[in-house]
């Protein structure tokens, strides 16, 4: 079945011996649309802490009750990989850009959700790692203009999932006529290229007949 991605905000998660957390963001791969990890904020610790959950290791959603089972001890999701050692393609160019300025490396510690400003120079900047260049961060996407080629044709809102493949299928955005706006679905298979600097999803072009409009 399909959903968006907005539904499992804040849904429970719960391992084999109880409730352990919440989802508070997911990662998922830009080639082959596929939900790679869930962001889970741990609750019931002397400190926040945020693990990344890989989706290998959770079950079908309870929708209904926003409730998303792991297949793991509540030991084992606690000592899942900390967020900040999968780093999105937004987290990877945040770092660049620091080092670039050389702004102070404090800057470089985050917690919780990322929150990149926009490039002051309005690009990309080089990531000299071997860290996965087509991970990305829903949350961080959110607001992203889909550009038709030459002109905007709106902002991206959400994510529309399968549920039984974890695989994103369409692009759920608003369009950018203020007078008269309508949400909108575009098929992934549309996405050319995407740009952090510009916050941008670049398109094939996309005409009005393959655009699904969202009552």
């Amino acid at each position: 079945m399909f959903h968006t991605l907005h539904e499992l905000t804040d849904a429970r998660v719960v391992a084999t011996d109880g409730k352990i957390g919440r989802v508070c963001n997911v990662f998922f791969d830009d080639q082959s649309w596929k939900v790679r990890y869930f962001v889970v904020e741990l609750r019931g610790w002397r400190a926040h802490r945020y693990v990344v959950l890989s989706v290998s290791l959770v079950e079908l959603p309870d929708w209904g009750e926003k409730i998303l089972r792991a297949r793991a001890s509540k030991e084992q999701v606690r000592h899942s990989p900390n967020l900040d050692s999968v780093r999105p393609v937004a987290r990877q160019q945040e770092i660049a850009l620091r080092r670039y300025y050389g702004w102070p490396r404090q800057w470089e510690q985050v917690v919780g959700e990322f929150s990149i400003p926009y490039s002051p120079t309005g690009r990309d900047f080089p990531v000299y790692t071997k860290e996965d260049p087509h991970l990305r961060s829903a949350n961080d996407m959110a607001g992203y203009e889909l550009w038709n080629k030459k002109y905007m044709i709106g902002r991206l809102e959400n994510f529309i999932v399968d549920d039984r493949s974890w695989v994103i299928r369409y692009l759920q955005a608003k369009t950018s006529d203020w007078l008269y706006r309508r949400s909108f679905l575009v098929s992934t298979a549309s996405v050319e290229s995407f740009s952090w600097a510009k916050h941008r999803v670049n398109l094939a072009r996309v005409s009005d007949s393959n655009r699904v409009l969202v009552q």
